[in-house]
């Protein structure tokens, strides 16, 4: 099978990324861990050797850290594009498409997600149409589909809260409404607010 790693990152800028965290951790020390998760996430899926990496940067791919990603793992980034984030989802879904059997799109927020989960997804991925890894904070950290999921896009990234505590349980209900066979593993925590900050894994220095 032939499959796209689609990596979702916003560039590490202060004041931009992680601004939850800025009250936390400051505006520096918040682009800083953004940057090093984001990194952390490229290299567990190079290393993972499941696909071909791509970066999908925010605002665009002009940012320092994803060019240095860039040179350092030889990876294509392209800015995302679509007004919300289910519409850049969706775009990033469709094109990686066009090109291979199946798409893992990720985001960055997530240490906990390595190369072991990956191959567990490519695993899943060869009898469920659909793979996603929930967050503990009801959102999710990974969304897998198959070429087969395609006309059902729009269905299931429309009307999602994004940001809520829904949307897991909303996407469970786009994903009935589509018929498509899906698989949910074990959730993981993202780290997006203060009192995530003690689950950071020992190699995340900030």
């Amino acid at each position: 099978m032939k499959i796209e790693i689609a990596i979702f990152a916003k560039a590490p800028v202060p004041g931009y990324s992680k601004t939850r965290l800025i009250p936390a951790l400051g505006r520096d020390g918040a682009a800083l861990l953004q940057q090093q998760m984001t990194s952390h996430i490229v290299e567990q899926a190079v290393h993972s050797g499941v696909g071909v990496v791509t970066l999908y940067g925010t605002p665009n791919c002009s940012d320092h850290s994803f060019k240095q990603l860039q040179a350092d793992y030889h990876l294509t980034c392209n800015s995302q594009r679509g007004d919300g984030l289910g519409e850049r989802m969706s775009a990033a879904i469709s094109s990686g498409l066009n090109e291979h059997d199946a798409v893992i799109l990720v985001g960055s927020d997530c240490p906990q997600l390595d190369k072991a989960v990956l191959l567990r997804v490519e695993s899943e991925l060869q009898i469920s149409d659909v793979v996603i890894v929930p967050a503990s904070d009801g959102g999710y950290v990974l969304i897998a589909m198959r070429q087969s999921v395609q006309p059902h896009l729009a269905t299931i990234f429309g009307d999602i809260e994004w940001g809520g505590n829904q949307v897991m349980a909303q996407t469970e209900a786009r994903l009935s409404e589509s018929g498509v066979r899906w698989q949910q593993l074990p959730a993981l925590r993202d780290i997006d607010r203060e009192e995530d900050l003690e689950y950071l894994p020992s190699y995340i220095t900030i």
